[in-house]
Formats: C-alpha cells, sequence, structure tokens
C-alpha cells in the first residue's frame, strides 16, 4: 500500500522523528552541562535533500540532523616544572586539598594545622 508525503514524519518511515528525538537529547545534555557555556546557542538543523531519477518518474530523500553544541569551556591552571629522582624533567600539579598551600613551606603548614 502507497501513502501519500504529507509531512516531514510521512519520509523515510518516519526516520525524522528518531532523528530529532536523539538530537535534542543530545541538546538537552549540552544545556545542562557545567562545562559549557549557560547562554550559548545551541542549533538542531534537519536538512532534507531530494535527488530525482534521470526519467523523473522516482527520487531518493535523504534526511540529516544535525546540532551545533556550545563547546566545553576553556579552563586554565598551572603546573610546577621539576626533576624527578632519574633527573628527567616532569610537570606537577598540586591536588585539590592542596590548594592554598602552594607556596607553604612544611613549617608553615605544621603551624596553619
Amino acid at each position: 500500500m502507497m501513502k501519500n508525503v504529507e509531512s516531514l514524519s510521512d519520509l523515510n518511515f518516519g526516520a525524522v522523528n528518531e532523528q530529532f528525538a536523539r538530537a535534542w537529547q543530545e541538546i538537552l545534555r549540552n544545556i545542562t552541562d557545567p562545562a559549557t557555556e549557560a547562554k550559548k546557542k545551541r542549533e538542531l538543523k534537519i536538512t532534507v535533500s531530494v535527488v530525482p531519477s534521470e526519467d523523473r518518474g522516482m527520487a531518493t530523500t535523504t534526511i540529516d540532523v544535525k546540532t551545533v553544541l556550545a563547546p566545553v569551556k576553556e579552563d586554565s591552571g598551572s603546573v610546577i616544572l621539576d626533576f624527578n629522582e632519574k633527573g628527567q624533567l616532569v610537570a606537577k600539579t598540586h591536588q585539590a586539598e592542596d590548594q592554598g598551600e602552594l607556596f607553604l613551606n612544611e613549617n608553615d603548614k605544621q603551624e596553619a594545622k
């Protein structure tokens, strides 16, 4: 049985609905991700391509759903360059519990406790 194509969901057995739902969830996850800019615009783009056959009696349809998401925010920090016991240059960073203690020497740390 043939069905008239009268809406977007009639094309390709309704594939656009499934693709939209997947892309929509991707956008919602991106919005709720605290590592992204809150006010940045997100986009969901649906492209329908129609390529007719040579005799124009038929056409191939393609539905393409793409998202444009907010990128992860830039983050900066610092590392201290040092040499390990083998004399190799290494980069070191402080763990979260060490924050605020970056320039305290051992005596200062004992007094702070």
